[in-house]
């Protein structure tokens, strides 16, 4: 090796080593792995088991009554009667709702009554539709049976028929 060489050797050991160790330590990367997961879940739904019935009810004919079915299926009537033992068939409207077990589920009404008709002029309001619960209920075991409950309001001289009506309920999860 010659001097000239060797000088040169010595000067890149002696003034460029540090700059090859930065440059290196800039120019070092590390990798890692980012994960990504998905769970689909069942959606929630709900099917109807039973009407919301208020029975059989004779209107008075100078004033308005209430009919009143709670969640639980009790009923109290006002300004109307009930004839005894032809009452009819008296129930909270009943659904199931299915999903995922341990989830919690909101219930809404499209509306918040319901007019019921004898399919031609005559009507009747259903109103103060409830649940058991305030707004929150939970699928144990992946279902539930939701109760709904409501005010019928019975006008004065309200005509003899049948009436009927609908209206529609959304569940969701929380």
């Amino acid at each position: 090796m010659s001097q000239r060489s060797f000088r040169f050797v010595r000067w890149v050991i002696a003034f460029g080593s540090p700059f090859l160790l930065l440059q290196s330590a800039f120019a070092q990367s590390n990798t890692g792995t980012l994960r990504a997961t998905a769970t689909i879940i069942q959606p929630v739904t709900i099917s109807s088991e039973s009407t919301l019935a208020f029975g059989n009810i004779i209107a008075n004919s100078t004033t308005g009554g209430v009919v009143v079915v709670s969640p639980s299926g009790s009923s109290t009537v006002a300004g109307v009667v009930r004839p005894g033992a032809n009452a009819g068939v008296v129930s909270a409207a009943t659904f199931r709702v299915s999903g995922v077990g341990g989830l919690l589920y909101s219930v809404s009404f499209a509306s918040s009554s319901i007019t019921l008709t004898d399919g031609g002029s005559n009507s009747m309001i259903v109103n103060g539709l409830t649940t058991a619960s305030a707004n929150e209920f939970s699928l144990k075991g992946g279902s539930d049976t939701l109760s709904v409950g409501g005010t019928l309001r019975v006008n004065a001289g309200q005509a003899a028929a049948n009436y009927s009506g609908s209206v529609q309920i959304t569940v969701a999860y929380n």
